[in-house]
């Protein structure tokens, strides 16, 4: 069975740096996307759920796959290749897909993840992708 995860940025305190979490996709009554996770006691009792508001535009869903090193990729990842940065994993008709930024187009990640590494996210990092493409 697939396993489903998703991330997104905290947005549940302003003004403080957004931290990344991880667990269920939900969406409220208002329309807030939230994720759901298990947060560790701090008593080291029973861990426990808690849900938190993130931001929309950094939400991503795990692929179910992992790149050379064994992490997981998510949608938003912006994966290197022979140790160039590459393209940034998207979801595109019905499938996980690297957006190439040189040649520009498009390849499954289906077939590179396991030859690809995660450089970083593109909400974080987005030079990453625009020095090469230019």
């Amino acid at each position: 069975m697939r396993e489903i995860e998703f991330r997104g940025k905290d947005n549940s305190v302003v003004g403080i740096e957004q931290k990344w979490l991880f667990g269920m996709l939900g969406v409220d009554k208002h329309g807030r996307f939230n994720i759901t996770y298990t947060e560790k006691h701090p008593l080291g009792c029973t861990p426990y759920l808690q849900t938190k508001t993130v931001d929309p535009a950094t939400v991503g869903q795990f692929t179910g796959l992992f790149d050379k090193d064994g992490n997981k990729i998510f949608e938003g990842d912006i994966l290197s290749y022979d140790d160039k940065p590459y393209g940034q994993v998207v979801y595109l008709i019905g499938e996980f897909r690297v957006l190439k930024i040189k040649p520009k187009g498009y390849v499954s990640l289906a077939k590179y993840h396991n030859v690809c590494k995660i450089i970083g996210i593109i909400h974080d990092d987005p030079n990453l992708l625009e020095e090469v493409g230019k």
